[in-house]
């Protein structure tokens, strides 16, 4: 048996249209994709990936890929603005990388809770993790030597896959596909992490956890994570490489106890278009690029013709959250913060009633709960927060929760 995690961390999309769907509390609504914006390098191979991290704690969201031919971490800056990004020129293997071997990934994510990010990425060949851990800072990167298959994670295969605090326990786990040799099939698996947040260690993979069945035998399956419904709990996007439709699993349990929908899922949700002949979705990689505080898409796609491979970078942007299928009015914010940037001290004012707010929660970019009261309070106190950018999330008491974005200086 071969294991395979596939590509991570956050949205749903439509056409053009404002649409909404009675079966949720809230829907997404995207616009049509765009083709490689904002100067994003296609580097034109089979299985692209971007990662989007805020790698020098600017605010805005930077972007790496890899070339696996070339055995290249390709970076790019993001030197336009966090509501308005454009990408410089690409430097190859910046902050002290040196891998020693192709990889596919990058997957960044703050793997043992001490405030900068990390990178994961692996060999399609034989499955082996590569770890590089941030010795630097939020604001100045450096990263240390290669390590192998850290953390009691086994071997996989191909591109690595999904962190998130899918129970809300306050550490990271890890979400993939495994291929059995032996039945020519995959399921989606789940490795635990059984450690704490800041010392991680993942369980033995439990193949299967929600019925979800994979339409195609092939390796590579992608799987990203998103709270498509604004319920307060996360629901998975899944593609697979030799598919033209991307589909839709909601997660029907609860932010500590997830249920997905079983079965195939919902296929071209949203009105994501089916693709065309010989045209395949890769990589859904969910990302609030234009920092408007609600998650927007980007999956690349491949397309074979007779003569060439053609690949692109599709960007559906999230235009709003709809209030309901008879409300088609833009939902605001009910409170707001200040400062922000803030240095010790971070002030919240409601607009709404604080009687309806049932707790008060600040979260990493990576989802993990690094504060939490569970009534109304209107000053934080950030002096053991460590610099970087922080969501703070009201949750009321008719389960509808809403996030704002802060920087902590």
């Amino acid at each position: 048996m071969k294991l395979f995690f596939d590509q991570l961390t956050k949205a749903g999309f439509l056409s053009s249209a404002v649409l909404c769907f009675s079966t949720f509390s809230h829907a997404q609504s995207f616009l049509d994709p765009e083709i490689d914006p904002f100067a994003i390098a296609n580097l034109e191979h089979e299985i692209g990936k971007m990662a989007f991290v805020d790698l020098d704690g600017d605010g805005d969201q930077d972007c790496f890929q890899t070339n696996y031919y070339d055995n290249e971490f390709i970076y790019q800056e993001n030197t336009g603005s966090a509501s308005s990004p454009n990408y410089s020129a690409t430097e190859i293997n910046p902050f002290g990388f040196s891998p020693a071997a192709p990889s596919f990934g990058p997957v960044f994510v703050d793997i043992d809770a001490d405030g900068d990010y990390d990178l994961f990425s692996s060999s399609e060949e034989d499955g082996t993790t590569f770890y590089y851990e941030n010795t630097g800072t939020a604001t100045a990167p450096s990263f240390g030597s290669e390590e192998i298959s850290p953390f009691g994670l086994t071997s996989i295969f191909s591109i690595f896959g999904n962190f998130v605090d899918i129970d809300n326990d306050g550490d990271l786990d890890g979400f993939g596909a495994i291929y059995f040799e032996d039945l020519g099939e995959n399921k989606i698996f789940i490795a635990e992490n059984i450690g704490t947040a800041e010392a991680p260690e993942f369980s033995e993979p439990l193949a299967d956890p929600y019925g979800i069945s994979l339409t195609s035998p092939d390796f590579f399956y992608f799987l990203d994570f998103a709270d498509l419904d604004q319920d307060g709990d996360l629901d998975m996007m899944r593609s697979e490489s030799e598919n033209s439709n991307i589909f839709y699993h909601e997660n029907i349990g609860t932010a500590t106890l997830p249920e997905f929908e079983a079965g195939e899922g919902l296929a071209s949700p949203f009105g994501i278009s089916t693709l065309g002949t010989d045209q395949y979705f890769f990589l859904p990689m969910f990302v609030d690029i234009d920092d408007d505080s609600d998650m927007d898409l980007f999956v690349p796609t491949i397309q074979f013709t007779d003569t060439s491979t053609v690949t692109a970078n599709n960007f559906y942007e999230n235009r709003t959250v709809v209030a309901g299928l008879t409300d088609n009015k833009f939902e605001v914010a009910d409170f707001s913060v200040f400062p922000n940037p803030a240095t010790n001290n971070l002030s919240l004012l409601s607009f709404s009633e604080t009687e309806s707010i049932e707790s008060v929660r600040i979260l990493t970019v990576d989802g993990r709960e690094v504060f939490r009261s569970n009534k109304w309070i209107n000053q934080i106190d950030l002096t053991d927060f460590t610099p970087g950018v922080y969501i703070v999330e009201l949750a009321f008491v008719n389960k509808d929760t809403q996030q704002l974005k802060f920087i902590k200086k």
